[in-house]
């Protein structure tokens, strides 16, 4: 494990980094949260990506170090710790993931609202509909999706 953490955050080729992380989150092995909260802020989208999965692998050990992550500075750790509480559907990530209903990136919006969804807890209902109103049409998109997808009795994801 120590070589696979080494390589997901210092290899210099991406695809290496990207594999490496996914391979940590395939072991599950709850010592390689720091390596992937790490691997979040990679250069390369596809590693950041890969983190993100690789947390929601890795599960509820991971949960407590994933929501300081959605006050980060910096949006892309914002998204993509809300895309890694969405994929692990625990219901304790809803009213933070309410919270970033309001976040100043739309992208992280975006995120907020689709991660809501893949946990399904109407409790995000009515902040979900008030994201119709966003001034961003593929955040509205998602809420519209969002809405029909929690109004009916088969869960169906909530993909692009």
């Amino acid at each position: 494990m120590e070589l696979l953490s080494f390589r997901a955050l210092h290899d210099n080729d991406p695809m290496t980094r990207k594999h490496s992380v996914y391979l940590l989150g395939q072991v599950g092995d709850p010592r390689s949260i720091d390596t992937c909260i790490h691997a979040m802020r990679d250069q390369e989208k596809a590693v950041r990506a890969q983190a993100s999965k690789a947390l929601a692998e890795i599960g509820e050990p991971a949960l407590e170090r994933l929501l300081p992550l959605l006050n980060d500075p910096d949006w892309k750790i914002r998204y993509r710790g809300a895309e890694a509480l969405g994929m692990m559907k625990d219901k304790r990530a809803v009213s933070p993931l309410i919270g970033l209903l309001s976040d100043e990136k739309d992208h992280v919006r975006y995120m907020a609202v689709k991660s809501l969804c893949g946990i399904g807890d109407m409790a995000a209902w009515e902040p979900i509909i008030a994201c119709q109103q966003d001034e961003n049409p593929f955040v509205r998109r998602m809420a519209h999706r969002a809405i029909s997808t929690l109004g009916k009795e088969s869960h169906a994801p909530c993909d692009n």
